[in-house]
C-alpha cells in the first residue's frame, strides 16, 4: 500500500497513490488529521492546535488570517483531566485581526458569541 506521494501538481496524498486535493488523506478507519501540543505541562488557554483559513496579500505577498479554528485547553491537564473548548475567530471586512466570536466549551453544551 502507498504511505506517501507528493505529486509534480503540489498535490499530497497519504494513502493514496492518487490525491486529488492539496492534501488527501485515505485510511480504512477514515482518514485522521492529529494537532497535538507537544507540552508535558499543558494549563489553561493554552492552545491545543489551529486551523487557519487565510490568503495571500497581492499588494505585499504575506498571507494574512481571515478565520480559525482553536483548540484550547480549559484546566490544567492530567492523564485523565483533559478538559478542552473549540473557539471559532474570523476577521471582519476591513480589520486584519481575528476575533472570537464562539466557543463551545468543555462541557458540550455552554456556547458564547462575541461581537
Amino acid at each position: 500500500a502507498t504511505k506517501l506521494t507528493v505529486l509534480a501538481s503540489g498535490n499530497v496524498g497519504i494513502g493514496t497513490a492518487v490525491p486529488n486535493k492539496d492534501l488527501t488523506i485515505n485510511s480504512a478507519d477514515g482518514g485522521v488529521i492529529g494537532l497535538n501540543r507537544d507540552d508535558t505541562s499543558i494549563s489553561d488557554g493554552n492552545a491545543l492546535g489551529k486551523i487557519i483559513f487565510g490568503g495571500d496579500d497581492p499588494s505585499d505577498g504575506t498571507f494574512q488570517e481571515g478565520a480559525a479554528i482553536y483548540g484550547i485547553a480549559d484546566g490544567t491537564w492530567a492523564s485523565t483531566d483533559c478538559g478542552a473548548n473549540i473557539a471559532f475567530f474570523t476577521c471582519a471586512d476591513g480589520a486584519n485581526t481575528l476575533i472570537e466570536h464562539m466557543r463551545i466549551m468543555d462541557d458540550g453544551i455552554n456556547y458564547y458569541v462575541r461581537s
